[in-house]
């Protein structure tokens, strides 16, 4: 019994400083890649569904009461007209001055589902 005792013992103290280290290597919470992908795939799947129901030459009031309160996350104006992006959503709209002066969709871009 004693060696039995003994032998666990040796065999706890040998281990038990590697298993420790690795530990203390490993992040306390672990990325879910898989959970990311999903997230990904929701949010662009929503923003594929929003795109798909501009048209060019909507105005930007009629596209503002479709896009709603998404979060505009990158955009650019210029003199004849301005892009903007919606990169967590997957999808980008320019838009143009027409000769009455008002700003109107000319384009709508779709981004990959998992690309950026």
């Amino acid at each position: 019994m004693r060696k039995w005792f003994l032998t666990v013992a040796v065999v706890g103290l040998l281990a038990g400083p590697g298993r420790s280290d690795d530990e203390a290597r490993r992040p306390a919470c672990p990325e879910k890649p898989a959970a990311t992908w999903v997230s990904v795939a929701c949010d662009r799947l929503k923003g594929c569904l929003i795109a798909m129901q501009l048209r060019p030459g909507m105005t930007s009031d009629e596209a503002s009461r479709i896009i709603g309160p998404l979060p505009m996350e990158e955009g650019q104006f210029f003199p004849w007209g301005a892009w903007v992006g919606y990169r967590r959503y997957g999808f980008s709209i320019t838009e143009a001055r027409n000769a009455c002066g008002q700003w109107r969709i000319t384009s709508v871009k779709l981004l990959p589902i998992f690309g950026n």
